[in-house]
């Protein structure tokens, strides 16, 4: 003879997914989530009606079960596992019901990059219209480079060095070198870095003139004189020298006033010229004065 019968019923296992939103990218569980360090990062299960969610990571729960399916943390370390594990109950109901686990999120650690800017001037000061070649100096594989002259755009690859003549481009006096280094792969995957050149500027070379233009056979060179530098840096001066044989100047030894009057006496033409210099500590720049030649008469 039978008995009553009893049935066991078998409920479905709720839906049990995951996602991560990583700077717009959403992520899937089954995937790698590449994050910065320290990143604040979001994972969300799937919204599953009288569901109560239990977040993991490497299996572990990291908190009691609840009704939030939202679990957010800055802790993320590279390798980790995050997934969570769904009930079809709600935390106050007992039991807990079945449950079902997610695919879980690998954590991939992007470390924050560190860039900066340098040059071939010392002090990154030019002399007017020098040549100058920038570096930037990163700690990122497989980056991309891009270098901006006051804000504009001139070169984008993976080189490192910018060399803005190679594009036309003459620096001066408080152009800004801007250098922005990038992956791609995170957030934190981009830095910015800028340098100002300065410039070691002379305004007003000076000009100089001479109480005579000629001179006798084996006469003193007439006086010179020469009218004020203007510079950024300390001035001063350095008197030079050339006759017809020669197209170098050399420099006049302790000729190194604003004016200046020859002891030599004169045997042959002889040109003369001023070198203003300006001094700031950091460079040294020169600009030459216009020329002046001191012809010698036949007796």
């Amino acid at each position: 003879a039978f008995g009553n019968f009893i049935e066991i019923r078998v409920d479905a296992a709720p839906a049990a997914n995951i996602t991560a939103n990583i700077s717009g990218v959403v992520v899937t569980g089954g995937s790698t989530a590449t994050i910065c360090a320290g990143e604040e990062v979001s994972f969300i299960a799937t919204a599953v009606v009288g569901a109560s969610y239990v977040f993991t990571i490497d299996g572990v729960a990291v908190g009691p079960r609840a009704d939030s399916n939202v679990y957010t943390t800055t802790a993320l370390i590279s390798g980790q596992q995050i997934g969570v594990r769904v009930f079809d109950q709600l935390t106050a109901a007992a039991p807990a019901g079945c449950s079902a686990d997610s695919a879980s999120i690998t954590i991939a650690v992007t470390p924050v990059p560190t860039l900066t800017v340098t040059s071939t001037a010392f002090g990154n000061e030019i002399c007017a219209c020098d040549a100058i070649t920038f570096f930037a100096n990163a700690n990122i594989a497989g980056a991309n480079y891009e270098f901006f002259v006051n804000s504009n755009p001139e070169q984008s690859s993976a080189s490192q060095s910018f060399d803005p003549l190679a594009y036309g481009i003459v620096i001066a006096g408080g152009d800004v070198i801007e250098v922005r280094v990038s992956t791609g792969v995170a957030s934190c995957s981009t830095a910015v870095a800028s340098i100002t050149v300065q410039t070691n500027s002379i305004s007003t070379v000076g000009t100089i003139t001479a109480t005579s233009l000629t001179a006798c056979l084996n006469d003193a060179v007439p006086a010179l004189t020469g009218t004020a530098g203007v510079a950024s840096g300390t001035v001063s001066y350095q008197w030079q020298t050339r006759n017809q044989t020669t197209s170098v100047f050399t420099d006049i030894f302790g000729a190194t006033t604003q004016n200046y009057t020859p002891t030599t006496l004169l045997t042959t033409d002889t040109f003369y010229r001023r070198l203003t210099l300006s001094n700031t500590g950091t460079t040294t720049c020169d600009s030459f004065s216009n020329v002046i030649e001191i012809r010698v008469d036949a007796a």
